[in-house]
């Protein structure tokens, strides 16, 4: 009865879309975004991970879009693969974009260690997304998301709890953040999605769930008449220079072949501006300056294709 009381409290769902900063319960707060958003082809959405939210201005790029009438979106979520999105396929859907543009890298789709940063989950999607293989060596991450799925406080407990001492005047969205960024000195200190990537299993394997989610995308937005398209991530000259160019060309030519097969628009990062050293505020978010130009290039993509 609590879960059914929650799921149907639509201002509490609107108040935590409006007031809940980016990289501030993100799993949870992409849930109230989708819950509360007006379906329609006006709507655009930009899908992908903290590099996603830093590297694009919606608010450039709605004025950008206006002649066409678009609006634009930006769900995020810090540290998601790319399956984090697959899973959300068909709430995403049930808004009726018009385009998506889904901003990945090597690492988002990696094909290991990305279960535990992983927090969407729609059983309907699995068989799109898993092979019985990969889902046998990962059930408990399928038991738990079967789980959250179907309970609200299962799901977001935590969150839930964070968010009600806000609404009490217990806490602030403020003391909030220091305590993210206490937590992501700590996370550093261990792998990240970045070094998970670099240090992990060279090559990696293609197909996995997160190349599998762009597929899916890409499908069910064909079927729908909307646009998907995959932008790749900036890249820190100094990671480039560290990882080596083979590795992001194996990754660049598998998504070029994949775009051919599934019949989306993919945009690696030698086609984007070039993004030096002084437009990065560190390993991978860009700064203000380089915002401005991701924006400025991601507009122009679609305003040829909408």
């Amino acid at each position: 009865m609590v879960d059914r009381a929650i799921v149907l409290d639509r201002p509490l769902w609107n108040w935590i879309a409006r007031e809940a900063p980016p990289q501030q319960l993100d799993p949870l707060r992409v849930e109230a975004i989708l819950r509360t958003t007006p379906s329609g082809r006006r709507n655009v959405f930009v899908l992908g991970d903290s590099t996603a939210e830093a590297a694009v201005d919606p608010g450039a790029l709605d004025r950008a879009l206006a002649p066409k009438g678009r609006l634009t979106g930006v769900i995020s979520i810090g540290g998601a693969p790319t399956v984090t999105f697959g899973l959300l396929a068909r709430s995403i859907l049930a808004l009726d974009p018009s385009a998506v543009v889904l901003v990945v890298s090597p690492y988002t789709l990696r094909d290991e260690g990305f279960y535990d940063q992983t927090y969407t989950y729609d059983a309907r999607v699995v068989p799109d997304l898993f092979v019985p293989s990969e889902i046998l060596s990962h059930l408990s991450f399928h038991l738990q998301g079967l789980a959250g799925q179907a309970n609200v406080l299962f799901r977001h407990q935590n969150a839930l709890q964070r968010v009600a001492a806000i609404r009490l005047g217990l806490n602030t969205w403020t003391n909030l953040r220091i305590e993210t960024l206490q937590a992501g000195i700590r996370a550093s200190r261990e792998k990240g999605p970045l070094l998970t990537w670099t240090t992990g299993k060279n090559p990696v394997h293609y197909p996995n769930p997160n190349t599998r989610a762009i597929a899916l995308l890409a499908r069910r937005l064909r079927a729908r008449g909307a646009k998907l398209v995959v932008v790749e991530s900036p890249v820190h000259p100094l990671t480039g220079l560290y990882v080596g160019e083979k590795r992001y060309a194996r990754f660049r030519k598998y998504l070029g072949r994949l775009a051919g097969e599934e019949r989306f628009t993919f945009v690696a990062a030698p086609d984007l501006p070039d993004f030096p050293l002084e437009e990065f505020r560190d390993q991978t978010h860009l700064n203000e300056v380089g915002r401005r130009a991701f924006t400025d290039a991601i507009a122009h993509k679609l305003d040829d294709l909408l």
